[in-house]
């Protein structure tokens, strides 16, 4: 399993090394709001590979967003197969945890880098989900 940490105020450097910089942009990724709401979604971080992951609760469910490379180069997109190594990783832990395993958040941008794996989508009213599959 992978060993996540609460997010503290302590955090922001780090946190703010792979977002504010990044290549994708979210209001969910700003760094006051992932404090801010933390409480509510019981948010835990943790990095993998130098991979940024948040792991956190919508409703009942448990729930990851999208895996955040450490930009290097500006304009630079990670390696597809690293991500995909990450995104398995998560959902490794989801089953450990006794969950399905459920990606909210993903942008268009980490959408658009995942296009050349396998991947089902469900759209309803609320939210746009999508469902990455592993052979």
């Amino acid at each position: 399993m992978i060993k996540f940490n609460d997010v503290l105020l302590t955090d922001r450097e780090l946190i703010q090394s792979y977002t504010l910089q990044g290549k994708f942009q979210n209001c969910d990724l700003s760094f006051a709001n992932i404090i801010s709401w933390r409480f509510l979604y019981d948010t835990q971080y943790a990095v993998i590979d130098d991979f940024l992951v948040f792991r956190f609760y919508s409703g009942h469910h448990l729930a990851y967003m999208g895996p955040l490379a450490k930009p290097e180069k500006e304009g630079e997109m990670p390696d597809v197969g690293q991500v995909v190594k990450v995104i398995k990783e998560l959902r490794s832990d989801a089953i450990a945890m006794g969950h399905p395993f459920l990606m909210i958040g993903a942008g268009k941008e980490q959408v658009q880098l995942l296009e050349a794996t396998r991947y089902v989508q469900n759209e309803t009213r609320t939210r746009f989900f999508r469902l990455y599959l592993f052979s």
